[in-house]
């Protein structure tokens, strides 16, 4: 992620997730780099499975719309594009096959634009919204990419998530979980937003319905928010 130090809250996502192996909500501001934050901890975990012969999709990042998952899929192209990185990854929505070629050049080896090709090859990284991942969930063309492989899952704008709606995305990440036969704690979940309310509870009416969103174990303790964007110090 280039010379500088990372920010504390990045390193201490990476922290909590890829060592101390627990979930975790990202609640700093715009631009502070809440997608490296995650990205960081689910990089570190798709290339340990790899490393280990681990053959799958590893993580799904889920997005409330394209606009952002497109934004996302320029970041990870930024990021894997000249690394040397072996993972693979895809944006897979509506639209895709033909967004993807026009929003960029996509990394060759490491991405796939095409629907026949990501259900062949199953990357380790999937950028979707929610209603693709319903459709993907239902439909039989689809299903070799959900395996016990599966062991990230991020929900970027949490706050978006209210209601009606709220539920339906709790059902479907457990018929996710239910098709990728996993149990509770087998998969790391991330939530990202940078406009989670401070009132209505605080810290602990979020940890109150990242629970019952993922159906998961979260804790205040890995809620980072505004206190948490400092340099880390290189000493």
């Amino acid at each position: 992620f280039g010379g500088n130090p990372l920010f504390k809250h990045q390193e201490k996502a990476l922290h909590l997730v890829d060592i101390e192996h627990q979930n975790c909500v990202i609640k700093t501001g715009t631009g502070s780099g809440k997608t490296e934050a995650f990205l960081l901890a689910v990089l570190s975990g798709v290339m340990r499975m790899r490393e280990q012969g681990i053959r799958g999709t590893k993580a799904i990042l889920l997005y409330p719309m394209n606009a952002l998952a497109n934004d996302q899929l320029m970041r990870l192209r930024d990021i894997i594009r000249d690394s040397g990185l072996g993972l693979t990854f895809a944006m897979y929505t509506g639209d895709s096959e033909t967004v993807a070629q026009s929003i960029g050049t996509p990394v060759e080896g490491n991405e796939f634009t095409a629907r026949a090709k990501i259900r062949e090859e199953r990357p380790d990284i999937i950028l979707t919204n929610y209603k693709q991942l319903e459709f993907m969930l239902v439909r039989s063309a689809d299903r070799p990419l959900f395996t016990p492989a599966l062991r990230f899952l991020v929900l970027d704008e949490i706050h978006s998530y209210r209601g009606a709606l709220a539920t339906e995305i709790a059902c479907l990440i457990r018929r996710l979980k239910a098709r990728c036969q996993l149990k509770p704690g087998d998969m790391r979940c991330i939530g990202t937003s940078a406009t989670v309310s401070e009132g209505a509870g605080g810290d602990e009416a979020l940890v109150a319905f990242v629970r019952c969103l993922f159906g998961e174990e979260f804790s205040v303790a890995s809620i980072l928010g505004e206190e948490t964007i400092a340099r880390v110090d290189k000493g």
